[in-house]
């Protein structure tokens, strides 16, 4: 492996390196390596793009011997979809992992734009948890802090501890820690509206955010426990000046009432008024309770559109209205 990034770093015009560990026929380890004739790896002087699939330890053992200045683009899969010895050895992959941040804090730090990460054969928390926009990293992850200019990041872990169907990640914390942000994708991720709430707030430059879900209850609707309509909080409306324009969600909300999708499309047209409807993917799934073959399927997002064209249109005639009647 050695040897061929030597010879790859040679290439001085090299701006994209894709590198595949196929090991199924042994781990790769950097001791192979030792004692043979093997020239040095040089510096990959124009390098934009890296991405690496393999075993945790092997993806450390690689990315160690990188050295490119102009690095803006990192994609990791770390695991194996096969059986692994590493899956049960949690504390060699925690290593490993901290191997990967710190390099690519020391090395990127400046010039990382671009950071996704898979975690195939991890079930740790390597994420702060909560909403709570301060909230620290946890060690392992702590070098992370250090790429200061990320502008999109897309963190995929598989397997998940216990009994966990979601992933549990801090969308404020990530934010907070790099303020640059732009683009989030947290594929395993469940949403609640009271989340959502805090992100409008605290991640004001954010402007794409997907996940796995958006969860529903009763207690994140503001008045629906009083029997009341639907009502956000004004004040704290007035105060969102959140950027965000896509939202996306892979799997559909699950309806309590048919009239949710209409509760969730005004809330979610409160929070982020900038949203662009047909760049976003939120829908929602209805079954009746006493006849489970009744369904229906509404598309959040037309009623948000709805919403805005109406918000429009009033603006237009309160405008008119401040003009005063035209003259002849």
């Amino acid at each position: 492996m050695r040897a061929a990034l030597a010879a790859l770093s040679t290439i001085r015009t090299l701006t994209d390196l894709e590198v595949f560990l196929d090991e199924r026929g042994g781990v790769y380890s950097p001791e192979m390596d030792y004692g043979q004739a093997t020239p040095p790896v040089g510096a990959f002087a124009q390098l934009k793009r890296l991405q690496i699939d393999g075993r945790t330890t092997s993806v450390a053992a690689v990315i160690s011997v990188i050295v490119a200045p102009k690095l803006e683009a990192v994609e990791l899969a770390c695991g194996d979809w096969h059986w692994d010895p590493e899956t049960r050895d949690t504390v060699l992959v925690e290593d490993a992992l901290t191997v990967i941040f710190n390099h690519l804090r020391r090395r990127t730090g400046t010039t990382l734009r671009k950071f996704h990460l898979s975690l195939r054969e991890y079930s740790g928390e390597l994420f702060p948890k909560g909403t709570a926009p301060g909230t620290r990293f946890p060690i392992s992850a702590g070098p992370l802090l250090g790429l200061c200019r990320l502008e999109d990041v897309m963190i995929h872990q598989y397997r998940l501890s216990g009994d966990r169907e979601y992933l549990c990640i801090n969308v404020p914390a990530l934010v907070a820690a790099w303020p640059t942000l732009r683009f989030l994708t947290l594929p395993g991720l469940a949403v609640n509206m009271e989340s959502l709430q805090v992100i409008s707030r605290t991640c004001t430059r954010l402007e794409r955010l997907t996940a796995k879900c958006l969860s529903w209850s009763w207690f994140d609707v503001p008045g629906a426990m009083e029997g009341r309509s639907f009502r956000l909080d004004t004040a704290a409306s007035d105060t969102i000046a959140s950027a965000l324009r896509e939202l996306r969600f892979e799997e559909p909300l699950k309806a309590i009432l048919p009239d949710t999708a209409s509760n969730v499309a005004r809330l979610l047209d409160s929070l982020f008024p900038q949203l662009i409807p047909e760049r976003c993917s939120v829908v929602a799934i209805w079954t009746s309770r006493r006849q489970p073959e009744v369904r229906e399927t509404y598309d959040v997002m037309d009623i948000v559109a709805r919403l805005q064209r109406a918000r429009r249109d009033a603006s237009m005639t309160a405008d008119r209205m401040l003009d005063g009647p035209s003259r002849p």
